[in-house]
């Protein structure tokens, strides 16, 4: 046998009995603070559990909350572009049409200065040897409104957004410096039969 066989009946003498009764003593001791040491692991490991339980539902509102900011500002930031690339196409379109209507300003004075010095030189041509007169230009404009004209088209020559081919600049050119003048001509003459 391996092990022994206690005996049925054992004598212990007051001595013996005290110090085995303040052993056992220890040992049950021993063993309630392991129990309580152990329940209150358990207890901080279960407080720790709802911690982490806790912080994770909070970051994860916190995840939410944050996508939806980004996702708000992200619409925001598209329709403010968007709003603005329809304003930058408008003026785009506002700054075609002015200068269209600047070409066809330019064209249009071209065409009417083109107009009177022809039928200037036309006149000049068949009345070289007439009596003179005043052949006025036909503008029907005061002296301000001429000079206002003569400005305008001077900033629309110097634009550099302005394109014109050279003779067109050159008449342009020449209307502001020389503006059209009455020009005296000489118109025939009829002389009364001698009585």
């Amino acid at each position: 046998m391996t092990t022994k066989e206690l005996p049925a009946f054992v004598e212990l003498d007051n001595v013996t009995f005290n110090k085995a009764r303040a052993a056992i003593a220890i040992l049950a001791d021993g063993h309630e603070r392991q129990g309580n040491e152990l329940e209150g692991l358990k207890a901080l490991v279960a407080q720790l559990s709802e911690t982490v339980r806790a912080q994770a539902q909070q970051i994860a509102e916190m995840r939410a909350d944050f996508t939806a900011t980004v996702q708000q500002q992200e619409q925001a930031v598209n329709q403010q572009l968007s709003d603005l690339g329809a304003e930058l196409t408008a003026l785009g379109d506002e700054l075609q049409e002015a200068e269209d209507r600047a070409h066809a300003r330019i064209d249009a004075a071209v065409t009417a200065y083109e107009a009177i010095a022809a039928k200037q030189e036309q006149v000049q041509a068949e009345s070289q040897h007439d009596k003179p007169v005043q052949v006025p230009a036909p503008i029907r404009k005061n002296a301000a409104d001429l000079q206002r004209t003569r400005d305008l088209i001077a900033k629309l020559v110097s634009a550099a957004y302005v394109t014109a081919p050279p003779p067109t600049r050159n008449a342009l050119r020449f209307i502001i410096s020389t503006p059209p003048q009455p020009r005296v001509i000489e118109t025939p003459t009829h002389e009364e039969p001698a009585e």
